[in-house]
């Protein structure tokens, strides 16, 4: 928390810690505060308001015949998300209520004043185009009820372009439902496209696209998912490549036609507590460098009798992929339950493999190029 001050006295500190603790709440990443305890707390503190993205408290001090403003700059990804579960927060309402239905302007607006976007619920709000992120730490929050509706039929529905841009997502179904004129999906992009130091954040999300990605990642962009489903994709459910690195936890992909997570690259693939059932080829596909790292989760129901529910391949001369799957499940797939390929470390563990047509298969390094 940054603090910016006039005319200090107790009751800046008190502010300063009442909104320390709403911050040490609410937040998902650690925070600290520059400002001490306070001493005692003499009058009551007004209540917040978002002015430009910042936490602001102000009031009169009769005392030193001034005004004493405190204004609290959240440098914490989710902070402002979770702060404004207070109606006093300025959070934007969609549908508005003077009946104005552009979803567009209220996300840009969303952006640009630091408030975050609510959407009623059962509301379907489209995108006829990708609402993209793109100046450096340009940030987008939006919290649905669960049944909140966001469809685009632009190449993506969202695209984090900026340099650490961050987009948070809560209790919203997301449908990217983009037309192929080629008809296979390589002409378009996906519900979510991530790129250079971007960082994404999903909780209790549903994604899907007809014909493309689910969710694509490049560079060095994050994404953490928790209670969130990637279901239903043209190809990939979940895309790596570069130095990305994704965290999925208690949420399943289920039903993409191609794989249902891949990672290629230097990067890190985390799958905990998750399912991964009934996709195209393989459910999960770590190689050429990249880490995987899965525990506590399953994967079932693949349909391609030549490939692998689980695949780490490091195919090529100098590669160092790695694999450490801990105590999950691998079941009823068409194709081998777990293979591992050419140059791979690995740590395997309590995992419980049947009903695959070869539980374990150590293969030769080949090309890989499928995604």
């Amino acid at each position: 928390v940054r603090a910016q001050r006039r005319t200090p006295g107790p009751q800046t500190f008190a502010a300063a810690a009442v909104v320390a603790l709403l911050v040490r709440r609410f937040a998902t990443r650690a925070v600290s505060t520059m400002l001490p305890l306070p001493l005692t707390l003499t009058q009551g503190l007004p209540k917040p308001v978002l002015v430009a993205g910042c936490v602001e408290l102000r009031w009169a001090d009769s005392f030193r015949g001034s005004t004493t403003a405190l204004r609290l700059q959240a440098l914490s990804t989710g902070v402002c998300a979770g702060l404004g579960d207070a109606e006093e927060l300025g959070a934007i309402h969609w549908p508005r209520p003077e009946g104005d239905d552009d979803f567009r302007a209220a996300c840009e607006e969303a952006v640009l004043s630091g408030r975050q976007l609510r959407l009623a619920p059962g509301c379907h709000a489209r995108l006829h185009e990708t609402f993209q992120l793109r100046r450096n730490r340009h940030a987008l929050s939006i919290v649905g009820s669960g049944n909140s509706v966001i469809e685009g039929t632009g190449h993506s529905v969202f695209c984090l372009a900026g340099r650490h841009s961050r987009l948070h997502l809560e209790g919203i179904v997301l449908r990217h439902s983009a037309p192929t004129p080629l008809g296979n999906g390589s002409d378009i992009g996906s519900a979510l496209f991530l790129l250079g130091k971007s960082q994404a954040q999903l909780v209790n999300v549903t994604v899907s696209s007809l014909h493309g990605l689910g969710i694509w990642m490049v560079q060095k962009a994050e994404l953490e998912a928790h209670g969130s489903h990637v279901v239903d994709c043209g190809r990939s459910g979940l895309a790596l490549f570069g130095d990305a690195s994704a965290s999925l936890v208690g949420s399943r992909v289920q039903r993409c036609t191609v794989h249902g997570a891949c990672a290629r690259g230097n990067t890190h693939l985390l799958l905990h507590h998750c399912e991964v059932k009934d996709c195209g080829r393989r459910g999960v596909y770590a190689y050429v460098n990249a880490t995987l790292d899965m525990a506590n989760s399953t994967v079932s129901g693949t349909l391609d009798r030549t490939r692998a529910a689980i695949e780490v391949a490091g195919a090529k001369p100098g590669d160092s992929t790695t694999a450490v799957i801990a105590d999950c499940q691998v079941s009823g797939n068409a194709g081998a339950g777990i293979r591992l390929r050419g140059s791979v470390s690995h740590a395997l563990t309590g995992n419980e493999c049947f009903g695959n047509s070869v539980d374990l298969n150590l293969a030769v390094g080949e090309e890989n190029d499928e995604w």
